[in-house]
C-alpha cells in the first residue's frame, strides 16, 4: 500500500494518480471511490488512520489543484467581469452579432463607457432585451459592480447598463419626466413616504426594489458581503427601504 500526493495504491483493489478520482465517501466501514468513469470501486477493512490519510491527501489534491487551475475564461473590465461564454447563449448571439459583438474582448470593448460615443442612436429594444438576458446570467454580486450609466451620455454601455438595471433610456427620459411629475402632483405624500417602493425578495439576501410611481426605475440590493446596490450608491434609500422593510 502507497499513498502519495500523486496517486493511490492499496493492492489489490485499486492504483490510480489522484486526478483519476471524482470523489471519496463512506458507505458504513467500506471507503467507496468514485472513479471519473463513474465506476466504483469499494474496499472494506481498512485502518481508521488509513482511511482518515486518505482522506486528508485527497484533500490536499483538491485543494492544490483550485489553487494552480486557472480561473474560468473573464473578460474583466474595470467594472464588468463575465464568467461564461457567448457561444453559451445561441438565442441571444444574434444580438451580439448584430452590435459587431462577436468575442469576449469585443463584448469588454462594448461594456466600457466611451464619451466620445455619447451621441450614438439606441440600440433596438428587443436587441437590449437580448443582450441583458445573457448579461443577467451573472452571479448578483458581480452586477453589483457594473457602473452606472453616465448622465446624458447614450454610448453602448451605458445604454445597456441601463437595461440590464431597468433605467429610462436616455431618450425617453425627457418624456418619462413630465409624467413622473403629474403622477407625483395626485399622489399623497404621506404614501410616497411610507409606500414608494414596492420590495420582493428574489433569492438569499437579494432584493428586488420598484419604483411603484414608475415600473421603469428598479434596482436590486444585496444584503449579503458587501452589501449593495445597482443604483450604485453606498447608503442609498433602496438599501434603507429593504432595511426597513
Amino acid at each position: 500500500m502507497k499513498i502519495n500526493n500523486k496517486y493511490l495504491n492499496i493492492p489489490p483493489h485499486i492504483s490510480t494518480p489522484w486526478n483519476n478520482i471524482k470523489s471519496l465517501y463512506m458507505k458504513g466501514n467500506t471507503l467507496v471511490i468514485i472513479l471519473l468513469n463513474d465506476e466504483a470501486v469499494q474496499i472494506q477493512q481498512l485502518e481508521q488512520s488509513t482511511i482518515d490519510e486518505i482522506f486528508a491527501i485527497h484533500a490536499n489534491y483538491l485543494e492544490s489543484e483550485i489553487l494552480s487551475t486557472p480561473a474560468v475564461t473573464k473578460i474583466t473590465t474595470a467594472t464588468f467581469p463575465l464568467e461564461f461564454s457567448l457561444e453559451s447563449f445561441p438565442e441571444q448571439m444574434e444580438a451580439f452579432t448584430q452590435l459587431g459583438i462577436n468575442s469576449f474582448e469585443e463584448l469588454s470593448s462594448a461594456m466600457q463607457h466611451n464619451s466620445s460615443l455619447a451621441s450614438s442612436p439606441d440600440i433596438p429594444k428587443e436587441m437590449l432585451s437580448r443582450i441583458s438576458s445573457v448579461i443577467k446570467a451573472l452571479s448578483p454580486e458581480e452586477l453589483l459592480t457594473i457602473a452606472p450609466a453616465e448622465t446624458a451620455c447614450n454610448c453602448p454601455h451605458c445604454q445597456i447598463t441601463r437595461a440590464i438595471r431597468g433605467e429610462t433610456p436616455l431618450s425617453e427620459i425627457g418624456q418619462q419626466t413630465s409624467i413622473d411629475e403629474e403622477i407625483l402632483d395626485a399622489v399623497d405624500d404621506s404614501e410616497l413616504h411610507f409606500q414608494q417602493w414596492n420590495i420582493q425578495e428574489i433569492s438569499n439576501n437579494l432584493y428586488s426594489v420598484i419604483n411603484k410611481l414608475d415600473s421603469l426605475e428598479s434596482y436590486n440590493v444585496y444584503l449579503g458581503s458587501p452589501v449593495g446596490c445597482t443604483c450604485g450608491h453606498s447608503g442609498c434609500e433602496h438599501i434603507l427601504a429593504v432595511l426597513n422593510s
